[in-house]
């Protein structure tokens, strides 16, 4: 008794020492999962995370950034400085401006046309300008007709480049908007009495053929100065006023200039030019009663006339260009005047006409532009390049 009497109080001691123990050991292995050091897997992914982002904001971002810019405004510059290397080439100019009269004098019956007096002619000033819309260039005829009796009728055949677009603002087609009159398949401008025609027309379905005997053969190929896929029949009568000359205003889509080395070439289409060697694909009509018997190189198919060329005493034609300061490189056919785009010939029309631009000070601009646009390509690059070493050594450290 005495022995679990003294063993007793000791052991009731010692068990209720050890349920403290017992009961609390729950919350130490807690504890100890939740302070357990990281797994090896969780060491070796943090880094990488860490190392991921400071890859994409310090290098990969920014100099991607830089690499792109460069880009964008190097080649604009170097294809400022060089503007001939970019774009294609524009096409040869096709058609042109004919000038033609009616082969039938007034008054005159029979084919002899040599006995009726000296020959009809013409002399042309031409001249040609930008306008203010965009795109659009005026051509100026100014016909002063010679040995051509009144009501005689004209025809000036706009085609290929000179081409009128009926779309284009209707003021540019007569000397002032109020005389234009616009329909379906034409524009006529009201007479005025200031201008050596009457009834001056744009006929858009009208067609130039060519006259064999009593047929008319439509439509023409093959014909310098003339595009039968794009082209507009002027027409009008020679008033009774003498020493007015007549003028016919033909505005165009301006021709899209070259520009090789810099300079500034651009081609006009032909004004004026004769040419005796053409053919004619199919017989469309007869010729008109009364036009059976006169000769005739050319026929108006709308009206069965036949036509000729109309001879030329005198041209003059001229490009209204902004040079500012730039120089005449060169002209083909040569320029009457070394610093002017001015042309004259006799006894015949002119063209194809092409000239060039130079700009003296273009090498110094281009010389700028060029340095420039190498110094910002090589900043790109160096950053493209920094970008590719960073990339290899990321994937070195982390494979």
């Amino acid at each position: 008794m005495r022995e679990a009497s003294t063993r007793g109080p000791a052991a009731e001691d010692g068990f209720a020492a050890a349920e403290p123990n017992r009961e609390a050991k729950p919350a130490i292995e807690q504890r100890t999962i939740i302070e357990a050091p990281a797994s090896p897997a969780t060491l070796a992914a943090a880094p990488r995370q860490r190392f991921d982002r400071q890859y994409w904001l310090s290098w990969a971002l920014p100099l991607t950034a830089i690499a792109v810019v460069s880009v964008l405004i190097a080649y604009p510059l170097f294809i400022s400085a060089y503007p001939g290397t970019s774009g294609p080439v524009p096409a040869a100019p096709n058609g042109g401006i004919l000038l033609l009269i009616d082969a039938k004098p007034r008054g005159v019956d029979n084919t002899d046309l040599s006995s009726h007096g000296p020959e009809p002619s013409v002399a042309v000033t031409a001249e040609t300008w930008t306008t203010g819309f965009e795109g659009v260039s005026e051509l100026l005829l100014e016909l002063s007709f010679s040995q051509v009796a009144a009501g005689s009728q004209w025809y000036v055949v706009a085609s290929g480049q000179y081409f009128p677009d009926a779309r284009l603002d209707r003021s540019l087609f007569c000397e002032s908007g109020p005389q234009v009159v616009q329909e379906l398949d034409r524009i006529w401008c009201r007479d005025t009495g200031l201008n050596g025609s009457n009834g001056v027309e744009y006929r858009y379905r009208s067609e130039i053929g060519s006259a064999s005997g009593d047929k008319i053969n439509a439509p023409i190929d093959s014909l310098v100065g003339f595009d039968a896929q794009s082209a507009v029949v002027i027409t009008g009568t020679v008033s009774a006023e003498t020493g007015v000359p007549t003028r016919i205003f033909v505005p165009y889509r301006s021709p899209q200039a070259e520009r090789p080395s810099g300079d500034e070439l651009v081609r006009l289409a032909p004004v004026g030019v004769t040419d005796q060697e053409w053919g004619a694909l199919r017989p469309v009509r007869e010729v008109a009663a009364g036009y059976a018997d006169v000769f005739g190189e050319f026929a108006d198919v709308q009206s069965g006339r036949k036509l000729r060329y109309l001879p030329i005493s005198t041209m003059r034609f001229s490009v209204e260009e902004a040079v500012d300061g730039r120089e005449i490189a060169s002209a083909m056919p040569p320029t009457a005047q070394p610093d002017k785009l001015v042309w004259e010939k006799t006894d015949a029309g002119i063209g194809p006409i092409s000239y060039r631009l130079h700009d003296p000070y273009s090498q110094d601009r281009t010389a700028v532009k060029a340095f420039w646009a190498g110094l910002i390509a090589s900043a790109g690059a160096a950053a493209a390049l920094l970008l590719f070493e960073q990339t290899l050594l990321r994937f070195q450290r982390h494979p």
